[in-house]
């Protein structure tokens, strides 16, 4: 994947855990048990939906509604698969440790579980979207560093 594509998809996937992260900060915004709750048309990009978890948060902030979690994945939907991936690495304590690859259902449960807990607090919620963003802006700081390779050297490591 060339720079700027690698670049744009952190810097788009950073955005959405901050539009989720922004979403939640009111704890009468986040719920538990359920993807969402209130509003009157989910399935249409959780436009007036009043409550989210950490994944409902998420796939608001790219509008794309309550959709079957197996049609998230990297090669539909590549931005908000890598905040969900980022942020799932987060609570498992993995950071960039661990790439997940698959479909998002195979990892899904690591967020549902943390969110939905008893024992999970907003504010561990909150603070997992901190780092979870902290990562990403990393990530995003890394790529904008890094210079473009020239035509040349990327035909030599291609595929």
């Amino acid at each position: 994947m060339a720079n700027n594509s690698r670049l744009s998809l952190a810097m788009t996937a950073a955005r959405y855990l901050r539009e989720a992260r922004d979403f939640i900060k009111d704890g009468n915004h986040w719920v538990q048990a359920a993807l969402f709750s209130g509003g009157s048309d989910p399935h249409n990009s959780f436009a007036d939906v009043q409550r989210v978890c950490a994944i409902g948060g998420v796939l608001k902030a790219a509008q794309l509604g309550a959709i079957d979690h197996d049609k998230i994945a990297a090669s539909t939907h590549p931005e908000a698969f890598e905040a969900l991936r980022v942020l799932a690495d987060i609570i498992q304590g993995q950071q960039d440790t661990v790439r997940r690859s698959g479909p998002f259902r195979w990892w899904a449960s690591d967020i549902h579980q943390f969110n939905d807990a008893p024992s999970t607090s907003h504010t561990e919620i909150i603070a997992a979207f901190d780092r979870a963003i902290e990562h990403q802006c990393a990530v995003v700081r890394d790529l904008a560093a890094q210079p473009e390779m020239p035509l040349d050297v990327k035909k030599d490591h291609a595929l």
